[in-house]
């Protein structure tokens, strides 16, 4: 738009003016002026580039209604400090402009770190799901300014794009150089090996299935002599398989073809069957029942067995086997999962608070009696003692968060075992130990005033009051919290009766608790 205005004669200067000294500031990419070349000519994107190819955005009815639906007050304000931080890093970038390998490499690996997370910790998926959907191994100046201006990433584009004197498009191999040359060789190998990609996927594909597997794919490029290891024959995987599937299809491997010429012929006869597939795929998945329990609030657009349009039985092998049904089918598996481990925890510590008040009482006292662990075997039981309605293995795998087989405190509730830890760290500094605490002069003052009130005359147990004061005189740091201080009472009186006894600081003396928890930041 920027340089519309300018061809026009228009006095409107663009937002930023490129100049050989000054860095690019990323705004949104309808504001960014296109780049220069060396020999003073406006660069141009290629002619495949989803500009040229006239595509708009998406259209669906829940795209739409999010294009019309005000966003909300709160909505706004995060929008303009996401922005405002957004133009201050930018300004900032500008001012203290320092043209250094140092920042420059600071740049690069933070955009490397951004397209990783995209990619779901995968470099590879995530510059091809993001930048480079074609499989060119290149991103033109358009796309990558509308990318990466959603991520709000700030860098010099000069200098990222005309390291090789091409200042339109960005080869994989400029942000890392590793990978590029990774993704080279292999499609070299392919072309001196096999000819062309569909020849290469039909000797790998031995068994005529249509799809392989990773291990597969690995297995194969290792017996033939591709000179990678299997960490670089993954990463390529990782590459061709972009949805993340776990095996690829033939119309998968098209880009790895060498000739630009042919890999666009391939394509286009390719891509009509590819849409054709998703289309269809896209038409079972609205009509046909996924076997899923449906989850609360949502509604079910499955058409009865006897409509005319749902899928047949018959159908259902040869549909299943599609990319979009595949990737459609678990994520409802793994929402199903998450949601059904979710309902379990909670109604595991809603048991424990609505017995016994909070969840290191109930461990203490029933789950794992004087414990302060936890084995499957021990909630199993409970859940059998109490018929609580859950599935002990989704149960599990909501607690033993780590996989370490056993669920500590820190597990059950953060916030209450952070409070013990520190408190008995405290101990271990002031007394040497918890159970020391029970016989400092602050202690025996304590139970002392008591019984000279004649309210109490026992010597084995504490109330939780005097235990307060003791603490108040001993300058424990948590004496003057209130939620700390009832994080450690209610934890500390087993029974539940607001006293104190000598064997629950011994129990907190046998606790081993993680180092995390009473570290101090750094």
């Amino acid at each position: 738009m920027a340089d519309d205005t300018n061809d026009k004669g228009l006095d409107t200067p663009p937002p930023v003016l490129l100049t050989p000294a000054a860095p690019v500031l990323l705004v949104p990419d309808k504001s960014l002026p296109r780049p220069v070349s060396r020999d003073g000519k406006r660069n141009s994107s290629r002619p495949g580039s989803r500009e040229a190819k006239g595509l708009s955005p998406p259209t669906s009815p829940t795209m739409r209604k999010s294009f019309l639906t005000p966003p909300s007050r709160d909505g706004r304000e995060k929008v303009d400090k996401s922005s405002g931080d957004y133009l201050k890093r930018g300004v900032t970038r500008m001012t203290h402009h320092q043209s250094s390998d140092v920042t420059l490499r600071s740049e690069r690996e933070e955009l490397v770190e951004l397209i990783t997370t995209a990619g779901n910790g995968s470099l590879m998926r995530g510059w091809r799901t993001t930048l480079d959907t074609e499989g060119e191994l290149q991103v033109d100046y358009d796309d990558f300014c509308r990318v990466t201006g959603t991520w709000k990433w700030v860098g010099d584009i000069n200098a990222l794009f005309g390291g090789d004197g091409d200042l339109d498009h960005l080869q994989l191999s400029e942000i890392a150089p590793k990978e590029g040359k990774l993704m080279t060789n292999f499609m070299k190998w392919i072309k001196e090996e096999f000819g062309s990609p569909a020849g290469f996927f039909s000797a790998l594909d031995a068994n005529k299935k249509g799809k392989v597997a990773r291990h597969s794919f690995v297995s194969f490029c290792v017996n033939r002599s591709f000179k990678a290891s299997e960490s670089d024959i993954n990463r390529v995987f990782d590459c061709i398989d972009t949805g993340d599937i776990g095996f690829i299809l033939k119309e998968d491997c098209i880009f790895l073809e060498v000739d630009p010429a042919i890999r666009y012929e391939e394509r286009q006869r390719g891509g009509v069957v590819k849409e054709w597939k998703d289309q269809a795929a896209l038409e079972f998945l609205q009509n046909a029942k996924t076997g899923i329990r449906g989850l609360p609030g949502d509604c079910s657009i499955a058409l009865p067995d006897r409509h005319r349009l749902a899928p047949r039985p018959w159908q259902a092998g040869a549909f299943e086997q599609i990319p979009m049904v595949v990737c459609q089918r678990r994520q409802e598996r793994e929402r199903e999962a998450r949601y059904k481990q979710k309902f379990a925890r909670a109604t595991f510590l809603r048991q424990l608070r609505t017995a016994y008040g909070n969840e290191v009482r109930g461990l203490r006292r029933d789950v794992n009696p004087d414990g302060h662990t936890a084995t499957p075997s021990d909630i199993r039981r409970y859940c059998r003692q109490v018929d609580l309605p859950v599935h002990i293995s989704d149960l599990w795998s909501s607690l033993d968060t780590d996989g370490d087989g056993r669920v500590r405190m820190e597990e059950l509730c953060s916030r209450r075992a952070e409070s013990l830890a520190k408190f008995k760290a405290w101990t271990l500094r002031r007394f040497g130990r918890a159970v020391g605490l029970w016989d400092s002069q602050e202690a025996l003052r304590a139970r002392a005033r008591r019984r000279a009130q004649g309210s109490w005359v026992s010597e084995s147990k504490m109330l939780a009051t005097s235990f307060g004061e003791a603490l108040k005189e001993l300058g424990w740091p948590g004496a003057y919290d209130p939620e700390e201080r009832l994080y450690v009472f209610t934890s500390l009186d087993s029974m539940g009766c607001n006293l104190i006894t000598i064997q629950d600081l011994e129990w907190l003396d046998r606790w081993q608790p993680s180092e995390f928890l009473a570290a101090d930041p750094n």
